[in-house]
């Protein structure tokens, strides 16, 4: 199974994944590429910008809707 599988099925099983949780968990460096993609098959993922409280810089938080 290579990465984007991987992250596709975090998605559809946790419903949410960041960056940071990409990269730790499946060694994935541009989850947005590999996001794009999957809506780009059908997908319907949203992203929601979240503030990190410690340093007010914000993240991208991609939830699976549906497909």
């Amino acid at each position: 199974m290579n990465k984007a599988e991987m992250v596709r099925q975090h998605l559809r099983s946790k419903k949410t994944i960041t960056s940071w949780e990409a990269i730790q968990e499946y060694k994935v460096t541009r989850l947005a590429d590999v996001i794009w993609r999957f809506k780009n098959e059908g997908m319907i993922i949203d992203t929601v910008q979240e503030k990190n409280t410690h340093d007010n810089r914000t993240h991208a938080l991609y939830i699976h809707v549906y497909g």
